[in-house]
């Protein structure tokens, strides 16, 4: 099976944000209905707020149903893929760990994730995420960053393990990530 570099592949946490995202909206969907129907009342701001509630809620829907769990992308041992744990080390010999993940995934985790990973995080969007997706490790990379321009060396690249079940990997389950 191949991989697309932007297919939306998600680890096991960025679906559970997703899913509780989803769940989150849909609550309040059926709030402001319920507050309508109570009051009698549909104004700008109820309006306003539940088409940006469901606007939302239809796109990450949308984003879930297209989505693919890590694991059913083919591990890589040399290659850097999306949901890889990654091991990096600057020029100036500092050694970081972090998780490569899709952007939707990394815009939720800020957003929602009330118990930070203990790895860092970066999307596939930023700098270091585009320089690294696709290199091999031993590949020293070029990172183009907005502060300046740096170099690292990719020292590993293993598969962050999938906890999410085929079975769960639906709709509407949601628990809080957090």
């Amino acid at each position: 099976m191949d991989v697309e570099f932007d297919d939306l592949v998600l680890t096991a946490r960025g679906h559970d944000l997703l899913r509780f995202r989803l769940a989150m909206l849909g609550d309040e969907m059926r709030s402001t209905l319920s507050a309508v129907l109570r009051e009698g009342v549909f104004d700008g701001e109820a309006a306003s707020r539940y088409q940006q509630a469901s606007t939302e809620h239809a796109a990450l829907l949308l984003a879930l149903l297209e989505s693919r769990p890590v694991g059913s992308v083919p591990a890589d041992p040399r290659t850097v893929l999306v949901g890889d744990r990654v091991r990096v080390v600057t020029d100036d010999g500092a050694v970081e760990s972090l998780v490569v993940v899709h952007p939707l995934e990394l815009s939720l985790d800020d957003a929602f994730g009330r118990a930070k990973p203990a790895l860092r995080r970066v999307s596939t969007a930023s700098p270091l995420g585009r320089a690294m997706l696709g290199r091999n490790v031993s590949d020293v990379i070029e990172v183009r960053d907005p502060t300046g321009p740096y170099r690292c060396r990719i020292l590993s690249a293993d598969r962050e393990r999938p906890t999410t079940t085929a079975a769960s990997w639906m709709p509407y389950t949601a628990r809080d990530p957090g």
